[in-house]
């Protein structure tokens, strides 16, 4: 290791001749060179000019390793120094043996440290961390005074001026102060809003009422209680014809229901069918592997037999009798296997098309269906516009009521 580092009121008083040529601190495990010099062991391969050859800092004079030695005179009279903290002057008090510098140091309150908070570059005395975390660091984690949504001290001032939605503002329409930010968009809706300088016109006029004149909240009010009976025949005339369009489309919207409901039923029958047919595949596919083994026996047996005219004179009749017999029972049964071939033949292809014409039912079904869904869909959209369009203007009217009653503002 490097040397002891002291303060710079406790390195006054100690002698020259105890300073590292290398590192400048008082000497640590101490070296002698032939040239009367010393050095800290750590810092000798500092003097290293080739791999054997060393050279001193104060007189360049070269020297082997072997030619080194320990001086424990002079280790003895460091290790009897009696020094001061390196960081007295911060407030340290700390007394000791130089050869206890080092394990103080490991736990002096007075250190520098940096703070815990990466984006934090501040440097703080370790007996200060706490308080600096707690009341100087930008990255502690403060809360909002208006939202008490938690985050760095840093990014608090931004937060407060652009994104809380809790920080009261002034309406820059009408200038009333302490609106919310998040309820601005509130404070400037036409009709359930209480800005004075937000213009909008009758909300009556999507119904028949011929102003198109933008106005100010008290100039809607007063238009509304001039008006409220117009408004209010006009609105009739809307629900009467809104009824009549609903009434028109759940009726073509039943019919449609009814027929998907049709087509759900349809579904599963053909389901139900196809696994009968597939059932049916199934089984023909078994009898054509049987109908193929009883034909391979029959070939076998054919060749086994044998002929009249090879069998001795005496025999013959009999032998011929006999084989007439078989024979005729072979063609019987040939006969028969083909009649079985050609009847599940003629069964599969009938289950083939019988699948196939399936198959091209759901195809149909399926397109049909989604086509009365994306109409059913389209209708009641239509309908859900024209209640919400109702739920509007039935607002509209109860607040024009509240708004006669009262009166005008004085």
């Amino acid at each position: 290791m490097a040397g002891y580092q002291l303060s710079r009121s406790d390195l006054k008083h100690v002698p020259i001749k105890f300073i590292c040529k290398q590192c400048t601190f008082v000497l640590c495990d101490p070296l002698q060179t032939p040239c009367a010099h010393f050095y800290c062991r750590g810092c000798l391969e500092h003097l290293k000019s080739s791999d054997t050859v060393y050279k001193c800092k104060a007189d360049d004079e070269e020297f082997q390793l072997s030619e080194i030695f320990p001086d424990g005179c002079v280790r003895k009279e460091i290790q009897r120094l009696t020094v001061h903290c390196l960081y007295n002057d911060r407030g340290c008090d700390w007394e000791d043996k130089i050869t206890n510098l080092e394990e103080h140091l490991a736990v002096c309150e007075y250190v520098e440290i940096p703070c815990v908070f990466d984006k934090c570059e501040a440097k703080v005395l370790k007996s200060r961390l706490a308080e600096h975390l707690e009341k100087e660091c930008s990255q502690r984690h403060v809360e909002c005074n208006y939202c008490s949504e938690e985050m760095p001290f840093a990014d608090l001032e931004g937060h407060i001026k652009k994104d809380c939605q809790s920080f009261p503002i002034a309406c820059t329409l009408c200038h009333k102060k302490d609106v919310l930010r998040g309820k601005l968009r509130e404070h400037h809706d036409p009709e359930n809003g209480d800005c004075e300088g937000a213009k909008a016109v009758c909300p009556f006029s999507s119904l028949g009422c011929k102003s198109r004149e933008e106005m100010r909240l008290s100039e809607r009010r007063h238009h509304e209680q001039t008006l409220a009976s117009f408004h209010l025949s006009l609105l009739v005339r809307f629900v009467f014809t809104l009824s009549d369009q609903v009434g028109f489309y759940v009726n073509e919207i039943n019919p449609l229901r009814e027929g998907i409901a049709v087509m759900d039923r349809m579904k599963t029958t053909v389901s139900q069918l196809l696994s009968q047919v597939t059932a049916v595949v199934r089984e023909n596919g078994n009898i054509q592997d049987e109908v193929h083994d009883l034909r391979s026996r029959v070939t076998r047996v054919e060749e086994t037999l044998v002929e009249p005219d090879s069998v001795p004179t005496g025999q013959h009749s009999s032998i011929q009798g006999q084989y007439q017999q078989v024979r005729e029972s072979l063609d019987e049964f040939k006969r028969k296997l083909c009649d079985l071939e050609a009847s599940h033949g003629f069964q599969l292809d009938e289950a083939n098309q019988a699948i196939q014409h399936q198959e091209n039912e759901i195809v149909w079904l399926k397109r049909q269906d989604e086509k009365n869904k994306e109409t059913l869909r389209r209708l009641m959209a239509k309908v859900e516009t024209m209640g919400e369009t109702l739920r509007t203007q039935k607002h509209v009217v109860r607040s024009s009521w509240f708004t006669t009653q009262r009166g005008p503002r004085t």
